[in-house]
Order: C-alpha cells, then structure tokens, then sequence
C-alpha cells in the first residue's frame, strides 16, 4: 500500500515520495491513480506529468486532466499548464488560441512570456517549480535549434534553480538532464565529467534517475570509444535494478556496435524505435561478417547486406540528429563496399556533414571507410589518400587528449568492422601505434600461405583478393580438407563468431601506390614481406596478371593508371 501523499504543491517532497515507491515497485499508472483520486487541480496535474513519461501516452486523458487543471487551478497553475502544453507539444480544443506555437522560435516567446507572468507572482509555493519547467522547455527549444550557447546556460541554470530544493534527489535528475544537453551538443567528455560524481548511482536517488544517469553515462562513453567502461556504468545500474529492460537494452545496443553482441538476439526493447533499429542492422552486419566469403554463402552475406540496405532507408527519412544520420551514412557505405558498389560509396558519402570533434566514433569509422575507399578500383577518390590518412591520425590523436576517451577502444572497433583499413593504418607511414597488431590479420603468402600461425588453402587467397579490391569473384568450389581448413578460419571473440579477418596484401597495395615514394617504398616492402598471390597461381589466372601489374608498378615499371584500368576490368 502506498504511503500518505505528501502535499502535491511541494515538487522535492512529492519527487522523493515517487523515488521511494518506485523502487518499491510502484508504477506510475499507481501513482496517477491516486493524484486522480484527490480531485484537485494539482492532482490533475500532477497526473498528466507522470502520464508523459508512459510510452505509449495515455494522450486522450492527459488533455482531460489538464484542461481539469487548468479549469480548477489558480493562476500560478494555469500558466504551468499553458507552460507543459507547449513543452509536451499537447494539443488542448479547449484553449485553442491561448498562448500557442508553431515550432520552438514561437515557443520561445511564449515561454518567456509565461516567464514573466510566473514571476510576478513572488511567494506562491510552485513558483520555484515553475521556473525550473519554463527553464526546461527553453532549453529542449534552443536544443532544436542548435543554440549551444543558450543550452550550456540554460542546463547549468536548471541545477542552479534544482539546488535550491534542499533535501531532495531533483539535483541529480537535472545533473543528468545537463549531461544529455551537452551530449546534443557533442561535448561526450563534458557530458561523462558531469554524471561522474559520487552519489549519482546512489538506491536513494531513484530508479529513474538510476536508469537516465546510466544511460546517459554509457552513451557518452560509447560515442568516446570506451565501450568497457560503458559497460561498467550499465552494471553499476544493474546492481541497483537488476530487472531493469532500457538498462538490459542499453548493454546491448553498446555490444552491438561494437560488434559484441550476439546476432541471434532480437532487440530487448522495441518500444526504442531508435536503439532497436541500430541494434538489428549491426546484427545483420555481424552475421554477414560471421560467414566464410565462399559457396553458398556469398549468396546469404549479400541477402544480409541488401536487408540492411532497406533497414537503413528508415535513417534517411527519420532521423533528426546528427551523430545518427552519421552514422545511418557510414554504415550504408559499409554495406555498400561490402557488396563491391563502390561508385554507390561515394554517392551515400556525398553531402555528408562534419562530424564534432568529441564524436569519435562516427569519425573513427568514416575515415576508416574513406581509407578502404582507395583499397579500390576509384581513380578519384572521395577524401584524396594522404587526406584521408590525416583524417584518420586525427582521430586517434583527439582520442589520446580527449578526457574518458579510449583509442584502443576505437582501434578495436575499427579492426572489427575495417579490417583491411585498420591493416592500413599500421603500414601507412607515421602509423598508429594501436593498430600495430593488425599487422598480425595480413595473409603471409610465401611457400606455404599462413594466417595467425594457421594453414590456409591456396585457392582461398585469390578469391579473398579480389573481395578485398571489392571486384566481383569468379566462384570457388571446394570441398574435404579444403573447406575444414576454411571453417578453422572462424573463432568466437567476446562470445561472437568471427570468420577471420584475413586481409590480402594486395588492396593494401593499392592504396599505398596512391601516395607520394615513402608510400611506395612500404609497398615495396609489404609485397616483399607478405606476397600477393601463391606462385603459379592456377586458380585465377586474371587475378594473377593483375597483382603482377602491381608488383610492376610499385617498382617503378609500369604507370599507375595501368593498374586502374586493369582493376576496372575485372568488373
């Protein structure tokens, strides 16, 4: 049974009676229940507050509650309804006409003069709760037209105004409001500083607060490369509310990212269209890389990638934020080389906006894209070569000075989802220190071919090339000791199965031969120390002609548009 209400016009008191009960198990349709059953203006009010936060909304009741509150309350009431109204974008018949907006430029206005009415009525025991909801409703305004000025000010101004609240948890719920404004703003590091402080995963604070602080923690982490301590926010929330399902779906979301999550599993939270989206295209992307590139499986990794193609039109015609249409636009270029349409890259990446500097893991990944790019048939590229490494060097040079960032973290995203860009960046000169071991993913094809000390069929490095230059295959049958070699290729790595990645030499090539004659010394030095293709390649006597093309090219012997031109014909 609940405990008595306290008095509903005392914000603090009547948020700690909620945070107590919901950690009882309390729901808030319980909580609306009793609001209701006082019949009051400020129980019509307080209903319709907590009726917000259910997914889906009760909408129909909630514009009844209000007009009640509006019809019922005094003055000060009246204008906090008018100020909900507009924040909640409600539409009330009722008051149709009355302090209305179209868009966030006119609900300013509004706002600040609601504002000004609010505070010509000193003494009234909401006028602090007031202020603190108008102060709300401009900043989630100024949010949606990118003013990061007003919003950095505005969010400190709600701390500001929830301290005064003395002896309640509200501080905490507003700190992590401030850490979300500046996440929109792309400040990660700002946002994570903000919800490290002592207490904020405190069972006294809250399951709500718990969850949002937690929420917004991991996604600070995740966009900075840091995926484990992600995952240690996330745990930390759990220890309070193991049950919890958004907290279950943020760990996942996270993984799946990654590349760490199990593709069998389906979303733990549809009713996040956003997460749960995310979470089954990189599922699908993870089962397509889960796949030996031979057989009938070719057939089944690009029936994957074309679904995840038509999954990711909903990105295009959706999303609102940058950060997610960035990444919706990586991702369709993923798919898009994977499936060798190359040319169709360059459309997806045209028009794309820059990503802030504090969002290391859409950059991470576009330049390693813009990098695989040149491992291709394109004479013109779309970030020329030495640009593109720059970008990339950026990248991890931001992440070593960023505070909470993890370059390592972001060189194994790189490594799971760019093999062969992140092979790149441990060959190209000035290399990235993280990405040294990839050098380890390189075939050696000398007079055995070997990966990671394990045999591997000869057949199997020509066709690996030619996927790797992203030209079509000519099919490969094998069969017996063959194909249990190949299915040796796959492991599990955090629980996942992984096929490979074996990197050809080749494509690396490539794109080193784009560059000035320190890039074409490391070439050199590549074909030397990993080879191209097995000596009397049989299997594919085309693709044997071409990696001789190279070999003469990166000597010196042949001009580099030959090689282009012999690529080109591989089409």
């Amino acid at each position: 049974m609940l405990d008595p209400l306290p008095d509903l016009l005392d914000y603090a008191a009547l948020t700690d009676w909620s945070d107590q009960h919901e950690a009882k198990g309390y729901t808030y349709n319980d909580f609306i229940e009793v609001f209701l059953s006082q019949k009051t203006a400020i129980g019509y009010y307080r209903a319709c507050i907590f009726a917000l936060r259910i997914q889906p909304r009760p909408l129909e009741d909630t514009v009844e509650w209000l007009q009640q509150a509006y019809l019922k309350g005094d003055e000060m009431l009246r204008l906090m309804v008018l100020a909900l109204r507009i924040n909640a974008n409600i539409r009330i018949p009722f008051l149709k006409g009355v302090a209305e907006a179209n868009g966030p430029r006119e609900g300013i206005v509004v706002l600040r003069g609601l504002w000004s009415e609010i505070n010509k009525l000193n003494g009234h025991p909401l006028r602090l709760e007031a202020e603190l909801r108008i102060t709300y409703g401009l900043m989630q305004a100024h949010i949606v037209l990118g003013d990061t000025d007003q919003v950095d000010y505005l969010s400190l101004r709600l701390i500001t105004l929830a301290s005064l609240f003395e002896g309640s948890s509200l501080k905490s719920y507003y700190v992590t409001m401030r850490s979300g404004a500046l996440a929109v703003n792309g400040h990660w590091s700002q946002s994570v500083e903000v919800l490290s402080q002592e207490g904020m995963f405190d069972e006294t604070v809250g399951p709500q607060k718990i969850r949002m602080a937690a929420i917004n923690l991991s996604n600070g982490l995740i966009n900075l490369g840091a995926l484990d301590a992600a995952l240690s926010a996330i745990h930390r929330a759990l220890e309070v509310q193991s049950a919890d399902v958004m907290l279950r779906s943020q760990e996942q979301w996270g993984r799946a990212l990654y590349g760490q999550s199990s593709p069998e599993e389906s979303s733990l939270c549809p009713d996040l269209p956003l997460q749960a989206w995310q979470i089954e295209v990189m599922h699908l992307l993870a089962r397509a890389e889960a796949m030996a590139p031979i057989g009938k499986a070719l057939n089944q990794r690009e029936h994957l990638l074309r679904s995840i193609l038509i999954e990711t039109e909903r990105s295009i015609s959706h999303d609102i934020f940058d950060g997610d249409l960035l990444f919706g636009q990586w991702l369709r270029g993923r798919t898009r080389l994977l499936l060798s349409e190359y040319g169709m890259v360059m459309q997806e990446l045209t028009g794309l906006s820059e990503p802030l500097r504090e969002e290391l893991y859409n950059r991470a990944l576009l330049a390693a894209l813009n990098l695989e790019l040149a491992m291709t048939p394109l004479e013109t590229l779309h970030v020329p070569l030495k640009e593109a490494e720059q970008q990339f060097r950026n990248v991890f040079e931001d992440a070593n000075v960023i505070n909470y960032a993890a370059p390592e973290g972001l060189a194994a995203l790189v490594g799971r989802w760019h093999p062969q860009a992140a092979a790149y960046a441990a060959l190209m000169p000035q290399p990235i220190r993280e990405f040294l071991p990839a050098l380890d993913s390189i075939l050696r094809v000398q007079t055995r071919v070997m990966w990671r000390n394990q045999a591997v069929p000869t057949p199997l490095v020509a066709h690996l090339t030619r996927l790797g230059l992203r030209v079509p295959t000519i099919g490969l049958s094998v069969g017996g000791n063959v194909a249990y070699q190949i299915a040796r290729l796959g492991r599990k790595e955090n629980g996942v199965s992984i096929w490979g990645p074996l990197v050809p030499a080749l494509p690396l090539v490539v794109a080193l031969l784009r560059g000035g004659e320190e890039h074409r010394l490391i070439a050199r030095r590549a074909i030397q120390d990993f080879g191209l293709l097995p000596v009397n390649q049989q299997t594919d006597p085309e693709m044997a002609k071409v990696a001789t093309l190279w070999k003469s090219i990166a000597d010196s012997q042949s001009p580099l548009s030959e090689g282009f031109r012999a690529l080109q014909q591989l089409n």
